[in-house]
């Protein structure tokens, strides 16, 4: 009984060694706890970052990148122990983004740094439907969208009528004609928005 009540304490001191040694960076005899992030959120343009405080530190460094090794990453310095958010501007919204925090104290001139905090990633704001390539299936070689099917039908035969008034006019020639001129058309609709789009057929 009593070894597995000393095997018990053992296994709950290794744990929390184990705890502390992945949260905590010893330099010089120096102790510098990494910070947990509490929340990253994103909106138009810009990611905003909150962690929790650690003490006995001087401020905490930011490191932002579109790689997941942190390659090119760039960096902010936030120079105040209180401080617990920050927003980062101006990133643009169509690419993932990963990020990272880490405490630094300043010892004999220098700053030590703790480990960085686990990578968190900020999907990309995804904007639907505002040209012809967003949509939530390709644009046809009509080369729009329609807001009906209607609409496209309505299309298709004004483009038919000018192409049968400039042949009766001479303005182009029988092939020409023929070629340019589409038989019939294809159509089907965004998921998203609802608008319309298709393939002309031709001879």
């Amino acid at each position: 009984m009593k070894r597995k009540k000393l095997f018990s304490i053992l296994s709950v001191v290794i744990v929390m060694i184990l705890i502390f040694c992945n949260t905590t960076t010893i330099y010089a005899g120096v102790k510098i706890r990494t910070p947990s992030t509490s929340g990253i959120t994103r909106s138009e343009n810009c990611i905003k970052i909150k962690w929790k405080k650690v003490n006995g530190i001087n401020g905490y460094q930011i490191q932002y990148s579109t790689n997941k090794e942190f390659k090119k990453a760039k960096k902010i310095t936030i120079k105040s122990k209180t401080t617990t958010s920050k927003t980062i501007k101006n990133i643009g919204n169509s690419k993932k983004y990963y990020i990272r925090i880490r405490s630094y104290k300043k010892n004999k001139g220098k700053n030590i740094y703790s480990n960085w905090s686990k990578n968190k990633v900020i999907k990309p704001i995804m904007k639907h439907c505002t040209n012809n390539n967003n949509h939530s299936i390709k644009c046809g070689n009509i080369g729009r969208w329609f807001n009906s099917r209607s609409d496209i039908e309505t299309y298709w035969k004004n483009q038919c009528n000018a192409l049968a008034e400039k042949w009766d006019k001479g303005e182009i020639s029988d092939s020409e004609y023929y070629s340019k001129s589409p038989y019939g058309y294809e159509c089907w609709s965004c998921s998203y928005c609802g608008k319309w789009t298709g393939n002309f057929k031709y001879r």
